[in-house]
C-alpha cells in the first residue's frame, strides 16, 4: 500500500541547507540537511509512524489545495512550500523487519 501526503518544507533563512518539515496529517516534524534529505527524513517519518499501523488506521491524506502555508509550525523561520511524499508502506515494513542476526558459534 503506498500512502502520499502534503508536506510543509521550509528552507530557513538562518541555518544554511536546513529545511525544516511538518506533515500535518501524521502531526509530525522532522528536518534535514537539503530538499533531498528532508523528502527522505518525510518518508522514513511518515512509515516509521505507520510501519505497524493497520489499513484502516492510517490516516486519510489531505487535499495539497487545503494546506495553507503560513499556519504552519515554521511558518516565519523561512520560505515555506508544500509537496506530496509518498511511502510504499509494504516495501518499508519489509525495509524494517529484515535484520541480521549474527551468531557466535
Amino acid at each position: 500500500m503506498t500512502v502520499v501526503y502534503p508536506v510543509i518544507f521550509t528552507e530557513t533563512k538562518d541555518e544554511k541547507d536546513v529545511v525544516l518539515v511538518e506533515i500535518p496529517d501524521i502531526k509530525g516534524m522532522t528536518e534535514g540537511y537539503g530538499v533531498l534529505d528532508a523528502i527522505n527524513m518525510a518518508k522514513d517519518y511518515i512509515g516509521n509512524m505507520l510501519l505497524d499501523a493497520k489499513d484502516s488506521e492510517i490516516p486519510a491524506p489531505s487535499e495539497i489545495n487545503s494546506i495553507d502555508v503560513s499556519k504552519g509550525a515554521f511558518a516565519d523561520e523561512g520560505n515555506s512550500f508544500v509537496s506530496l511524499v509518498d511511502v510504499d508502506l509494504d516495501c518499508f515494513r519489509r525495509m524494517q523487519r529484515t535484520r541480521t542476526v549474527r551468531r557466535n558459534i
